[in-house]
């Protein structure tokens, strides 16, 4: 690791330490003799391609407003693809949960604002992500059985919005992390996503959120998103997607 960071030009460094539960790549926290903090994510060298897309996502996500870690280069060392990004402000809202489960419904409601913030952005210059296309022939099925009710206009997804991947401080929501999977299309397949993962018992485990604590945070983000609308869209379609879909993942994992 010592010389990987000797080659990103991110000044003296005066300690680094790996983090854990990353699903894809290996992330390290790193503090200068500055007192400035970077993450450097580290992925096989030809994997670059997928830094520098998501790269692309997260600038236009920052032109949007939507609060993200500045990424300062990625590039390729010791045969591997490195990007350097500002380490965001907050902790995870998982970690904010766990310690603070008072707050579930304030810190929810500001959950689903961000994202409702999110889908209000319309990207012209992004299509579809490959990781939205269906990789078996139910999930196939359900797909398109979802996207034949009703498909609104596109808007930007993120497609792994969950309580790891966001940050917050004092119950708001100051950073949105991992854009690996983002796309555009219909708003509802990134509802249904998140759903999933609040509700799938094998998910709620791996977080390690207690049912009744979950299932208040998971109201709350809906509350934030619909702005505590009773007229909520129904997107039970969609949601049998992500949940045939979230099976698939963590059967490979």
């Amino acid at each position: 690791m010592e010389k990987i960071l000797e080659q990103l030009n991110i000044g003296t460094i005066l300690d680094y330490q790996r983090i854990t539960g990353g699903r894809d790549s290996i992330v390290y926290k790193v503090r200068n003799m500055s007192e400035k903090r970077y993450a450097v994510r580290i992925l096989p060298l030809e994997r670059v391609d997928q830094f520098k897309q998501e790269e692309h996502l997260i600038n236009i996500a920052h032109k949007n407003g939507i609060p993200v870690p500045f990424v300062h280069q990625v590039t390729e060392v010791e045969k591997y693809a490195v990007m350097v990004m500002d380490w965001g402000r907050g902790r995870t809202v998982l970690e904010e949960l766990l310690e603070y489960p008072e707050n579930a419904t304030e810190l929810g409601m500001d959950f689903g604002r961000m994202q409702h913030r999110l889908h209000d952005v319309m990207p012209s210059e992004m299509g579809k992500s490959e990781w939205l296309y269906p990789k078996s022939e139910r999930e196939k099925k359900l797909y398109e059985k979802a996207r034949s009710v009703n498909e609104t206009k596109n808007c930007f997804l993120h497609m792994d919005y969950h309580p790891l991947n966001v940050l917050a401080e004092n119950s708001k929501i100051t950073g949105v992390l991992d854009w690996m999977n983002a796309s555009s299309g219909d708003y509802r397949y990134d509802l249904a996503r998140t759903y999933s993962i609040l509700s799938a018992e094998e998910a709620r485990q791996y977080l390690g959120i207690e049912h009744a604590l979950v299932k208040r945070f998971r109201e709350a983000w809906l509350d934030g998103y619909y702005n505590n609308s009773k007229g909520r869209e129904k997107f039970d379609l969609y949601i049998h997607w992500a949940n045939d879909r979230l099976v698939r993942e963590m059967t490979v994992d």
